[in-house]
Formats: structure tokens, sequence, C-alpha cells
């Protein structure tokens, strides 16, 4: 009897993580990310999506936008040309004490802890988050050579931050070699 208890339990685990799995997955394909942006006078077309998932919990949806498909991270993050990254909160979850933190963490791993050149920037792109964050919240980072990096909520201007080393930093949490989640880093990726 307690061969089947923990047959049925074990049984029930798996299919919760498939499910789970598999909506992590869904969520990412979901057709409600816009397929191009605009970063200045640029058009950028969607390049991939992913998901950052805690413990199973989805907690954002980000992607990834050039100005033709690519697969090479370095080459995305060296590139001083029009790209933009877009954040879809997707866990009502998220506050911005964590939001502030999980940024702070994913610029010391992205920039392998030499923040110190970039503190300034960092705490005024930290700063946006303590307005507040809701579920459904938006945030477009689109970098502009020579202008930085403009940062959007629900497409509403918030600040310009930092030059091409900011960029760089910032969307090396996303697609660097120490990315804060592999599988989001490739499915921005577009693998």
């Amino acid at each position: 009897m307690w061969k089947r208890i923990l047959a049925l339990v074990v049984a029930m685990l798996v299919a919760g993580a498939a499910s789970a799995l598999a909506g992590a997955e869904g969520a990412a394909g979901d057709a409600a990310m816009p397929s191009t942006l605009t970063a200045g006078s640029s058009s950028l077309i969607l390049n991939g999506i992913g998901t950052r998932t805690v413990i199973g919990i989805r907690i954002y949806r980000a992607g990834l936008y050039l100005k033709a498909k690519s697969s090479d991270a370095q080459s995305i993050l060296n590139a001083d040309e029009p790209m933009a990254v877009r954040l879809e909160l997707v866990s009502g979850l998220v506050t911005p004490a964590k939001m502030e933190k999980g940024t702070r963490e994913g610029f010391k791993k992205s920039t392998g802890g030499e923040t110190s050149a970039l503190e300034p920037q960092i705490e005024q792109f930290v700063a946006l988050f303590q307005r507040g964050l809701e579920k459904g919240d938006a945030y477009d980072m689109i970098y502009i050579p020579g202008h930085g990096v403009r940062v959007l909520k629900n497409g509403s201007m918030q600040a310009s931050i930092g030059d091409l080393a900011f960029k760089k930093a910032l969307f090396g949490m996303w697609l660097g070699e120490r990315t804060v989640q592999k599988r989001l880093s490739d499915g921005m990726l577009g693998l």
C-alpha cells in the first residue's frame, strides 16, 4: 500500500513539474510581446523571448530586439548599435526590494563583480523600481548609441542612463557568460 501511495506522490510531482515547465514555455511563446520596437530611427525585430523562473514560478518574460536576428551573445553585447530588451512582469510576487536585489546581483554577475565604475548608473537604474511594480508592467530598455539606455515603463519615458559600458553590463545580465538563468538567455537568443 505504501508503495502505491509513494508512486502516486511521485507521479503527481512529476506531472506538476512538467506542467510548470510547459507553462513557462507557453508564456515565452505568447504573442502578446510586440514583434518590433523602435530605437531612435531604427526599427528592431524580436530576436527571441525567455522566461525567468525562480523555484518553478514565472517571474518575468524578456524579449531581445535587434536590427537583425542573431544567436551570438558576445557579438550582441559588444555591438554599439541600437537594440532593446523588453521585460514584462508576469508575477505579482515581485516587489521593488526583490527586483532591486536581483538587479544588483545580476550586475555583479554580469561584470564579474567589477561594478564600481558603473555605480552611479546602477543606482539610477535600480531607483526606477522604487516607484512601484505591478504584474503586467512592461519595461523597455532601449540602447541608442550616443544616447545610452532609455528606460520606458509601460511606454512612458523614465530615464536615459549610461553609455555602451552600461548597456554591456545591463544586457550581460541576460546574455553574458554569467547570465542570471541559462534557459532565459537561450530563449532571448532564439535557441
